[in-house]
Parts: C-alpha cells; structure tokens; sequence
C-alpha cells in the first residue's frame, strides 16, 4: 500500500516565517506527491475506451478487460467478415492522464490468431496495427505497461 500524499497546507506556516525553508519543502512534497501519482494503480480501462477500426471485422469486440492505463490487460476478439489489411485498435487515454509521451510496451499474451502487430503510443493512447489481414472468429490477448 502507498503512503498518502502530503496536503500542501502543511507548510502553511513557513511560508511567512522562512521563505527559503517553504520553497525547499514545497519541492520535496511536490515530488513526493509526484511520486505516490506515478506509482498508484490508476484510472480503470474498460471496454468503451477502445476505438476499432472497420476492417477488423463486423462483430468485433473487446472483452476480458482488466487493470487500469498504466498496466492492463484485454482480448480481442477479431468480426466474422469485412476484413482489410492492417487494421488497428486503439486505446484511448483520457485528456491529461500523460503529460509528454509515454513509454509504453505490448504484448501478446494467448489467443488463436497468428497475425503479428506492431504499436505506436502517444499522449493519446496506444494504437496496436495489425499486420496482414485477421481471419474471423480468433481472438488476441494483450498486455501493456505505460509510464510518463
């Protein structure tokens, strides 16, 4: 369990008292709080949070959703028809959630299609390409880890 941020008010009372002593204080918490924002699990993702692409299929979807835009996990499940080549899917991350572009890693982690992917992220979110065509009714099953 993490510790609990520190409430700024704390230093109420330095800052007319020693404004030297408040600023260096001020630093500390800030990162402190920095740091508690960044090791904590985050905003849960759901399956609402990805966009699909047309050629992945009529009837695609995405299941089996757990974790959080930092760390998660999710299936794919690719349509029954309409397929193109490259296709993508895309998890959407909330305004703010990142301020510069993460860092972000994706696996592929079970699942009965074959096709391999490749993925960008931004401050946006990550995208997931697949390359080739996707053949009906297999599934994929990531996972990702993101940091700022």
């Amino acid at each position: 369990m993490l510790p609990k941020k520190i409430a700024p008010q704390t230093l109420g009372g330095l800052q007319l008292s020693d404004p030297f002593n408040y600023e260096t204080h001020r630093q500390v918490i800030t990162a402190h709080n920095n740091l508690i924002e960044a090791l904590g699990p985050g905003v849960d993702i759901k399956p609402s949070d990805f966009a699909l692409s047309p050629g992945l299929g009529a009837g695609a979807s995405i299941t089996a959703v757990s974790g959080t835009f930092k760390r998660g996990r999710f299936t794919f499940s690719v349509g029954s028809s309409g397929f193109v080549a490259n296709p993508t899917l895309t998890l959407a991350f909330p305004g703010g959630l990142f301020n510069s572009n993460p860092f972000a890693i994706v696996t592929r982690n079970g699942g009965t299609g074959v096709i391999p992917f490749t993925y960008v992220e931004s401050v946006n979110g990550i995208t997931i390409s697949f390359v080739g065509t996707l053949a009906g009714g297999t599934t994929y099953i990531f996972q990702f880890a993101v940091r700022d």
